[in-house]
């Protein structure tokens, strides 16, 4: 049997400027708020190239979140951002099996039938490519306003800051363990980072720019100056002083030099399906 299908639930993530840790400079998994984990689901399917080399395709949805409220850091904390995006990704990755799970007769005997035993677990690790859409966004006064269009940081008027497309390539990698539960049916642990090539997965990466350009640019959308301060956050809340204090143009509002990750950790029900003697599934 080569091919399989699975489906799955589960939990995504993501490591940017928004949120994070209390502690200035934390990377990668220092750096998670495990608080702002979402649900996320996924179905896809298997080829086994060779009995050790997977190829692999899934559609999987997620919803990723960041809040500066949620740090103690006090520059994330005084920013006071927030954003929420769907997440959808369509992934095309190899598994390479470590460890293969074999079930065999008790006394390994041939034509033997009855009790089986062998190693029930598979452990695969994986790299491959994925494209996925996103699409963050920030709530004001009840109200939640796509980002990108707003163009927080100066990219629609901005020669030097260009808009960002909301269409991605990222890279996929991580571990699956799988448990067998019978001759067709598995189930599996799957955790993976995914390195992407964007930094506006949140809509933050480099600077503050001239409100009041941004303000004129969206002069025709259904918001007020002062909201429009508030999503580029060039009003800084400032918890020593009763008065708010402003953002200067061109100071710094994130960090370019670290693209965005996000992560799925997923829990999947596999199903091996019979192959005909053409070599395709067999459904029936």
């Amino acid at each position: 049997m080569r091919y399989e299908v699975f489906a799955g639930i589960g939990a995504t993530n993501f490591l940017g400027e928004l949120g994070g840790s209390d502690k200035v400079g934390s990377n990668f998994l220092s750096d998670l708020e495990i608080s702002m984990t979402r649900p996320a689901l996924t179905v896809g399917g298997r080829y086994w190239i060779k009995s050790r080399l997977i190829f692999l395709t899934s559609f999987t949805y997620g919803t990723l979140w960041g809040n500066d409220s949620r740090t103690n850091e006090i520059y994330r904390n005084e920013r006071d951002l927030h954003f929420r995006s769907s997440i959808w990704e369509w992934q095309n990755r190899i598994e390479l099996t470590l460890l293969a799970a074999k079930r065999t007769s008790r006394y390994n005997l041939k034509r033997v039938r009855g009790r089986k035993n062998g190693n029930k677990f598979s452990i695969d690790v994986y790299a491959g490519i994925s494209t996925f859409y996103f699409n963050p966004k920030q709530k004001v006064d009840g109200r939640w306003y796509t980002l990108k269009t707003i163009g927080t940081e100066g990219q629609n008027f901005s020669e030097t800051r260009k808009p960002y497309s909301r269409l991605q390539v990222g890279i996929p990698v991580g571990l699956e363990v799988k448990y067998l539960l019978n001759r067709k049916w598995s189930v599996g642990i799957d955790i993976g980072p995914r390195f992407t090539f964007t930094d506006y997965l949140d809509d933050v990466s480099t600077t503050y720019a001239d409100v009041d350009k941004i303000i004129e640019y969206n002069k025709n959308i259904k918001a007020s100056p002062e909201v429009i301060r508030k999503i580029c956050a060039a009003i800084l809340s400032d918890e020593n002083s009763t008065n708010d204090s402003h953002a200067a143009t061109y100071q710094q509002r994130g960090n370019a030099l670290n693209n965005d990750i996000y992560m799925f950790f997923l829990i999947t029900m596999n199903y091996k399906l019979r192959t005909a003697r053409n070599g395709l599934p067999k459904l029936r």
